[in-house]
């Protein structure tokens, strides 16, 4: 009877045993799965605030642009044209290649090419305003490179491409980093649903080892 008594007891504590080891590793791997969409998401969140301040900056740029292309027009100096015409290209390229990056992608700027639908629907839309600004600018630049004193009604044509894009240029990529910003938003509240679920989770574990 005792020895039947201790095996009964000898096979209760190997169950027991089994299934608090089970408990154990169960907990174990929500914490580490915790920890692996923790680190991803603060990796991803880093990526998607430089993503949005550069989305952010093409608007300034945007505008910064048009400002340097306009001032050229009440400009009669030689030498401020010259600086002015250095400036519009740097500022064109900035705008152009920050615009590709984020569609593309970019290691150097920390922009990674994982749009959403929605977000590529929305570049689709504005690429053809930013070619018409693009282009126009470029044209300006090769005039003032071939003659800096051509005359404004020249630019004229040109100058107005830029002015009556602009304007459409900003509410379009203004509602690209309301997108971007809103997406963002969603990794965060899916992260948190993620711990809390876990959390539950590790309770209900640990209520069942408690119990049992």
């Amino acid at each position: 009877m005792t020895k039947n008594g201790n095996s009964l007891d000898q096979r209760t504590f190997s169950k027991l045993s089994r299934l608090y080891v089970i408990a154990l590793s169960t907990i174990a791997l929500s914490v580490i799965i915790s920890q692996f969409f923790v680190r991803n998401h603060l990796k991803t969140q880093q990526s998607d605030s430089t993503v949005i301040n550069i989305a952010g900056r093409q608007r300034m740029l945007s505008q910064k642009l048009t400002k340097e292309i306009v001032s050229v027009t009440i400009s009669k100096d030689k030498i401020n044209r010259l600086l002015l015409k250095n400036k519009i290209k740097k500022t064109v390229d900035l705008w152009q290649m920050s615009h590709n990056s984020l569609q593309k992608g970019n290691d150097s700027l920390g922009l990674p090419a994982r749009n959403s639908i929605e977000i590529k629907t929305k570049f689709l839309a504005i690429n053809p305003i930013f070619d018409t600004i693009f282009n126009a600018s470029k044209s300006i630049l090769n005039q003032l490179e071939i003659n800096p004193l051509i005359s404004i009604d020249e630019l004229s044509p040109s100058v107005e491409k830029v002015i009556k894009n602009e304007s459409d240029f900003l509410l379009m990529m203004d509602d690209i980093v309301n997108q971007y910003d809103t997406e963002a938003d969603a990794k965060v509240i899916w992260l948190r649903k993620l711990e809390f679920s876990l959390m539950i989770l590790t309770l209900l574990i640990l209520l069942g080892e408690f119990l049992f």
